[in-house]
C-alpha cells in the first residue's frame, strides 16, 4: 500500500503542471523517508519508473491492474496521501476524478 500511495502522490503532483516543484519534491521526500522501510528493492524500481516516465492516470490504472490491486486498497493508499496534498484544492480534485474513474 504504502508503494501504491507513494505511486499516486507522484501522479497527483506530475498531473497539475506535468513538473515537479520543489515544494512537490520535498513533500515527496518526507513521505518517502517515512514509509522507506516498508518498501524493497522490487518497489524502489518501480517507483523509480513511474518518477522518470511522469506518471500518466492510464499508467497508474495500467499498473494497478496488472499487479492486482484492488480498489479498496487504493481508497486506503489514497487516504494516506490526502493529509499531504489537503491544503490545496488542485491536489484534491485530481485525487477524486481519479478516485471516480476506478
Amino acid at each position: 500500500m504504502n508503494k501504491l500511495a507513494l505511486m499516486i502522490l507522484l501522479f497527483v503532483f506530475f498531473e497539475d503542471d506535468g513538473q515537479l516543484s520543489r515544494a512537490e519534491y520535498r513533500r515527496i521526500r518526507k513521505f518517502f523517508r517515512k514509509h522507506t522501510h516498508y518498501l524493497d528493492k522490487k518497489d524502489f524500481k518501480d517507483i523509480e519508473k513511474f518518477f522518470e516516465t511522469k506518471v500518466k492516470k492510464q499508467d497508474l490504472i495500467s499498473y494497478m491492474d496488472q499487479h492486482g490491486y484492488e480498489s479498496s486498497i487504493f481508497n486506503e493508499a489514497a487516504d494516506e496521501v490526502i493529509p499531504i496534498i489537503r491544503a490545496s484544492g488542485k491536489y484534491m480534485l485530481i485525487i477524486y476524478e481519479l478516485k471516480k474513474t476506478l
